[in-house]
């Protein structure tokens, strides 16, 4: 699971070698393994479709790569959606904090459509929660909160990771966690708009911390103009690696 920057996405657009996968598909719900499968059933066929000969020496790769990745990405964050991008060569998935119309792809070129609407969401932000020895980082807006956990074996690696991969975002960063843990994510904390919630909310439930976090980031003036090319591309290091 790649935490959802700026970068990252980048990464998605400027990729061009297909076949090119691009699903979109809402977490919860009682028929959610049905919807996820039959997503993946679609994407299999448009696979044979589109592509004839192409697809079928590369669609048993493909799809299985593709299941894999949606079965991690649901199992294991919490959000509303979640955004999986398979090709030869690349793959990738995000969760997201924002319900989208779920979807299934296959084209030259990935559909970053319901990612970029995401982008130009006015109350984005990133929220980073520490509690004991477990952290969890990644996205939100007034709509909801797309957390995946992030490793704490090398908090000084972590840190050094998370504030190159944030350093050109242009939402605000903010901080839950008590003291002594802030000060385990210096370089992080050294970012522009970066905003620390009071001590006392470390550990707080999400749906609280995800209401204090709302009212901070509105509280930090953000440039949300998308650049040409969205943005420069990040060193390529995964939080998570």
């Amino acid at each position: 699971m790649d935490l959802l920057s700026t970068g990252r996405v980048r990464r998605v657009i400027c990729h061009q070698r297909g076949p090119c996968i691009s699903l979109y598909h809402l977490i919860g719900g009682e028929d959610d393994l049905a919807r996820r499968g039959s997503l993946v059933e679609r994407a299999a066929v448009q696979l044979l479709e589109t592509f004839s000969s192409r697809g079928n020496r590369r669609a048993a790769p493909l799809v299985a790569a593709l299941d894999r990745l949606v079965r991690q990405a649901t199992e294991s964050s919490s959000g509303a959606a979640i955004a999986t991008f398979c090709a030869p060569g690349f793959e990738t998935s995000f969760v997201l904090p924002n319900p989208v119309v779920e979807s299934v792809r296959v084209a030259d070129r990935f559909d970053v459509r319901p990612i970029l609407a995401l982008w130009k969401d006015p109350t984005r932000f990133y929220l980073l929660a520490v509690e004991g020895a477990q952290a969890r980082m990644g996205l939100g807006t007034s709509r909801g909160l797309a957390l995946s956990e992030i490793p704490l074996e090398d908090p000084a690696r972590t840190d050094r990771r998370l504030a190159r991969m944030l350093r050109l975002e242009s939402a605000p960063v903010v901080i839950a966690a008590t003291r002594e843990a802030q000060g385990t994510f210096d370089q992080l904390r050294r970012l522009t708009q970066v905003i620390t919630l009071p001590d006392e909310l470390a550990g707080q439930p999400l749906t609280e911390l995800h209401q204090h976090a709302v009212r901070a980031a509105a509280s930090v003036s953000q440039d949300r103009t998308v650049a040409p090319g969205f943005g420069a591309a990040d060193d390529n290091e995964d939080v998570n690696d």
